[in-house]
């Protein structure tokens, strides 16, 4: 279902932040100086420099004034109420009528799924940490992007309903980078569930990593739905499959009134150690005799019609799993995202759906350049890639700390269909049409849930 593939984040009002929320707003960001003129457009605020492509996605997404979630308050929706599943009559056409109503009246761009089946699916993944954390040691919970903070409502309150011994002493916190988010997620956890000490909201990028103080060794888990996706990714372009990659810049053509893009030898730090690690998972040789077949398939065509190729890279992701994994290297990390998106317009590999909804009509982009934040940009996740970069991630900021299983194994990973998950985890029956019909598991078909955490000695 396509509309139900989109982004969620909003932003409000500024409110004063209470005891429970960490602000980490650098002076310098949040005053302008009095002669400097205010821009008055995307192109003014982003100037005439050249941009990397991930630092233009930033931009075009959370530029405080412009960006496409800082600057409309109702792109992600927040349920009034759960729905009642058992009240829909009918299968999987009922139930996307209901949804499409909910959109109508709601006049929202998007609703998520821990949104839509609430309290379900977060006490799902309560359920799972559960199961799987250490007794020995308080519950720590960290989640990525908490949006309007129904995950973490539900969490809070599955685990203080199930087991109030662990609640008593653990904490969750919330780390986002929207001012707004923050607020509407301090004053729901913190005033009307009353969770305000075992809650706090840090509003920062979670990509950086002087954000996460010092090195924390203990147990804890990070949450992350549906976050990848919007992470920045960069541009690599080369003329053919014989040719070096080379990075993408964006630079505002004033003569043209338009963003146009720039192609460099690769440079960039984060550009290389991306390209490092996957570039092998990419050119390199595979056990796999598919994708064996595959790629001397595409050696001799490439080698008859050489042709131009364009490759989406994550590295924002990749920022992300480096301060993770120095910050808090026993984490177990619990990901749920999209691993495919329909109807891309835009080429290349991994390439994002670029995408806006005005009055219930949706609208997808050919150019992510033509976003300049008045629409969505984001990605599908490999999950492969994201197994690959994490174990790569865990090693390199690890500083020899850690060391392989007798398997040369660093890290435990398991990458599920979001119905494997839900059907392990989740209380499915509580999720069904009068028909039987069950969105939970038969919707979403295009996400995935990826499991990691660090192996154990021996």
């Amino acid at each position: 279902m396509l509309a139900l593939a989109r982004r969620w984040r909003s932003a409000k009002a500024p409110i004063w932040p209470a005891p429970c929320t960490r602000w980490n707003f650098s002076s310098a960001a949040s005053q302008v100086a009095e002669d400097v003129p205010v821009p008055q457009t995307f192109e003014e605020a982003i100037g005439d420099k050249p941009l990397l492509v991930r630092d233009y996605i930033r931009q075009a997404l959370y530029h405080p004034k412009f960006g496409y979630f800082s600057s409309r308050p109702d792109v992600v929706g927040s349920m009034r109420e759960p729905l009642d599943f058992s009240g829909i009559s009918g299968g999987r056409f009922a139930y996307r009528k209901h949804i499409a109503e909910l959109y109508k009246q709601n006049d929202m761009s998007w609703f998520t799924p821990v949104e839509l089946f609430q309290p379900w699916y977060g006490f799902a993944v309560a359920e799972y940490i559960l199961q799987t954390m250490n007794p020995q040691f308080p519950l720590k919970i960290y989640e990525i992007g908490g949006g309007t903070g129904t995950c973490a409502s539900n969490v809070l309150g599955y685990i203080r309903e199930r087991q109030g011994d662990v609640y008593n002493t653990m904490h969750y916190t919330s780390v986002d980078v929207s001012e707004g988010l923050a607020n509407k997620q301090r004053h729901r956890l913190c005033e009307e569930e009353e969770h305000g000490d075992k809650f706090s909201v840090e509003c920062r990028n979670a990509r950086d990593k002087s954000g996460w103080g010092e090195q924390d060794e203990s147990p804890c888990y990070v949450v992350m739905l549906e976050v990848l996706d919007n992470m920045p990714h960069d541009l690599l372009f080369r003329e053919s499959s014989k040719s070096p990659w080379m990075e993408t810049y964006v630079q505002y053509d004033s003569s043209e009134s338009r963003f146009v893009e720039h192609h460099r030898p690769v440079e960039d730090s984060l550009v290389s150690r991306c390209l490092e690690i996957l570039g092998k998972e990419r050119d390199g040789d595979s056990v796999d005799v598919v994708r064996k077949l595959t790629k001397s398939v595409k050696s001799i065509f490439s080698r008859v019609l050489p042709s131009p190729e364009k490759w989406w890279i994550p590295t924002g992701c990749m920022e992300l799993l480096e301060s993770l994994h120095y910050a808090r290297p026993n984490m177990v990390m619990v990901v749920s995202d999209f691993s495919f998106l329909p109807e891309v317009k835009i080429p290349g590999r991994g390439a994002p759906l670029v995408s806006s909804k005005k009055d219930g009509v949706t609208t997808d982009y050919s150019s992510y350049l033509d976003a300049k934040g008045e629409a969505d940009i984001f990605f599908p996740t490999d999950f492969d890639q994201l197994l690959i970069l994490d174990n790569e991630c865990a090693i390199s900021q690890s500083e020899g700390k850690i060391v392989p299983n007798k398997f040369g194994v660093y890290r435990g990973s398991a990458i599920m269909s979001s119905s494997n998950f839900m059907s392990r985890f989740a209380y499915v029956n509580q999720v069904k049409t009068k028909s039987g019909f069950n969105p939970l598991l038969d919707e979403y078909s295009n996400t995935k849930v990826y499991l990691s955490a660090p192996v154990l000695k021996g």
